[in-house]
């Protein structure tokens, strides 16, 4: 209920008749004359003629350019001699003060009726009034009178077609005016502030080109004038159809007879409506859906005024009371309570997420909020959350926490929730899976893990390199077949190789390259500063009798050969100096000449000394022919024969023979071949 108001409650107040004949007016002298002149105009009998029950009525309407509400009483002047004459007293109201007026008492007692033996009665009717007195929450005069079946007709005319004129048929003008009284009562302050009405229409009136929304009117008014479709015409002395009537206007007219919590529930919530009798409705049906339901899922509220209220700037101050926490319970005193968790969850699900300003509702920082102080609840709700519907800030807010986490929140999840969410929070916030600890806890997810950021590679900037340098450390042997068609797997692993100087590769990972060489030679095209361990890795995953190595020509080799001679120790030299040899011997041309000069003597001479390994020497045995058997362990022949084999169109001279090696015992050996 809301408080009782304990201010004052001043109203202007003007007067309109006739002294012998002669127009009179009395009111405040500080009143704008425009205003004296608008209110005149409506001063007048309602029609052109008095009938018999009409004598008197009221009139409300607003004076919108001025911010007044005017509510005028007539009274038919017999006793003047002008026939037609008529006293109106009118009581302008700020819009400001239309909220204090809750019962027809505050009104009714200000009318007095002019009497013209009275002497200086403008004076009185000059001076404002002020009602001192507590404004009670009291219903209209007399408004139990009438019973439901009474208002239903009524209401019903006049918020299922909020355009038309409502015109109440009676015998005559007092009998419906606490029903019309309490209609206009019932109204939260910007719709009264609008409403316009006359209890005693002999003819429907008018303000502004536009009928006054209710009018109680002539039983004969449809015969004296041609009422077009403007109007809805209502005779409360026959009965309506016997059809249930709807839960918003049952609801309505028993707040009417006996004032009720709907009341308050309009005056605090219709503001955001504005002032159309359009919104009557669904503000009621709102207010039956908070109140009467009480047991309603939260859920199906929110989807009951996402319906009544599709735009997001609809019933705001209703949605934020209903899903914002708030510390005072007057607030909350139309509405049930819902928990914290639960407002969130169904804010991150509704279908009807655009008929809410999530910005106003603070959706993001409540996220957060609760994260900070409540962590577990929250991954319950994100758990429920990846398991059914989300809605785009739904997913606003699954980022939003997973950016706040770190591995050690992600690994205090508990086991039930972390099933779901790891996978989740890895592929929101990729920069989770770059240390070592994220994989190490998940070895037996990692190739799910690989496969659900894969996933999300296009929409989410993942440093895959930090990633495979990780799983290279942990020596993982993960199953790379997913990611290596995403992304250039070999280059993320020769990185890390060029950017350690001390460092293994195991076989797992050698492997992946070996499977890779046209990778593996890009890559080496395009990266100018090699470490010799670079090269060792590269010589080892390469075939050169391959036909991909083959055709990437000599110039690339020599320049690795030129670039090891003082980066690589003895053996990585022998090594490389071993491919560049069976390279040479694929293409035994002028090309390659350079490759046989840099390589021949050392590869001789780690045949000699067993320095060189067998892996090396293979790629090189391909090229000899197999000598008798006890002859055939001798590699330095059989590499000296493939020499001549290679290159048939050399005639070996010294010169030639030098070029390729400058000692002189293995010059003796190739010319005496």
């Amino acid at each position: 209920m809301q408080s009782n108001s304990q201010s004052n409650l001043v109203i202007q107040q003007l007067l309109h008749g006739y002294d012998d004949g002669h127009s009179l007016i009395a009111a405040s002298i500080n009143l704008d004359p425009e205003i004296k002149r608008v209110v005149g105009l409506l001063s007048d009998m309602s029609g052109p003629n008095m009938q018999k029950g009409f004598e008197e009525y009221i009139t409300g309407y607003p004076l919108r350019d001025f911010g007044m509400y005017a509510i005028s009483k007539t009274w038919y002047a017999s006793e003047m001699p002008r026939p037609g004459s008529v006293w109106t007293q009118t009581l302008l109201i700020s819009f400001a003060d239309l909220p204090k007026i809750r019962s027809s008492v505050d009104i009714l007692e200000c009318f007095h009726r002019p009497s013209i033996k009275e002497k200086k009665f403008e004076v009185s009717y000059s001076d404002s009034i002020t009602i001192s007195r507590d404004f009670n929450f009291s219903g209209t005069t007399d408004s139990s009178e009438f019973t439901i079946e009474t208002y239903l007709p009524v209401i019903s005319a006049l918020y299922e077609d909020s355009n038309n004129s409502v015109i109440v048929k009676a015998k005559n003008s007092r009998k419906y005016e606490n029903l019309v009284l309490s209609i206009w009562l019932q109204q939260w302050p910007r719709l009264r502030r609008q409403f316009s009405f006359c209890t005693g229409a002999i003819y429907p009136r008018s303000l502004d080109n536009r009928f006054f929304d209710l009018q109680v009117s002539p039983e004969r008014i449809e015969s004296s004038y041609n009422l077009n479709s403007n109007f809805t015409v209502i005779d409360l002395e026959k009965k309506y159809s016997s059809n249930l009537p709807t839960e918003w206007s049952l609801m309505s007219a028993k707040d009417l007879q006996k004032p009720s919590d709907l009341r308050d529930f309009l005056r605090q919530y219709g503001a955001d409506e504005g002032s159309t009798r359009a919104s009557f409705i669904n503000l009621v049906n709102s207010f039956i859906c908070l109140i009467k339901n009480e047991n309603r899922s939260l859920g199906s509220l929110i989807s009951a005024l996402s319906i009544l209220f599709p735009k997001k700037s609809d019933a705001e101050t209703l949605k934020s009371d209903l899903l914002l926490i708030h510390k005072d319970s007057s607030i909350r005193s139309f509405l049930p309570s819902y928990k914290e968790e639960d407002i969130l969850f169904e804010l991150s699900i509704t279908k009807f997420h655009e008929s809410f300003d999530y910005d106003k509702l603070s959706f993001s920082k409540r996220f957060e909020s609760i994260f900070i102080n409540n962590p577990s609840s929250v991954f319950e709700i994100l758990d429920q959350l990846v398991n059914t519907y989300v809605n785009p800030f739904g997913e606003l807010a699954l980022k939003q926490i997973a950016q706040l986490l770190n591995v050690k929140d992600l690994m205090s999840i508990d086991q039930k929730y972390q099933n779901n969410l790891l996978l989740v929070f890895a592929s929101l916030n990729p920069k989770l899976s770059y240390t070592k600890d994220f994989w190490l806890d998940n070895t037996e997810r990692q190739a799910e893990i690989i496969s659900i950021l894969t996933k999300y590679n296009k929409q989410t900037e993942i440093d895959w390199q930090k990633i495979i340098a990780i799983l290279i450390e942990i020596n993982s042997d993960i199953d790379l077949d997913l990611l290596a068609s995403k992304i250039d797997i070999s280059s993320h692993i020769l990185n890390w190789v060029n950017s350690n100087e001390i460092n293994y590769l195991s076989y797992y990972w050698q492997n992946i390259l070996r499977n890779k060489s046209k990778s593996v030679l890009k890559w080496l095209g395009n990266t100018k500063q090699l470490k010799g361990n670079t090269i060792s890795t590269i010589i080892s995953v390469l075939d050169p009798n391959s036909l991909d190595v083959i055709d990437k020509g000599s110039k690339i080799w020599l320049q690795l050969l030129t670039n090891t001679k003082t980066s690589a120790d003895y053996y990585s030299s022998l090594q490389i100096k071993a491919f560049a040899l069976a390279l040479a011997f694929n293409r035994p041309d002028e090309h390659s000449w350079e490759l046989l000069t840099q390589s021949f003597e050392v590869v001789y001479k780690g045949l000699l000394d067993y320095s060189l390994s067998y892996a090396s020497w293979q790629p090189i045995e391909l090229h000899t022919k197999p000598l008798s058997f006890w002859n055939d362990w001798d590699k330095c022949k059989k590499l000296i024969i493939s020499l001549h084999d290679k290159f048939p169109d050399i005639k070996w001279t010294k010169k030639q023979i030098a070029s390729i090696t400058s000692d002189k015992n293995i010059a003796e050996l190739i010319l005496f071949k």
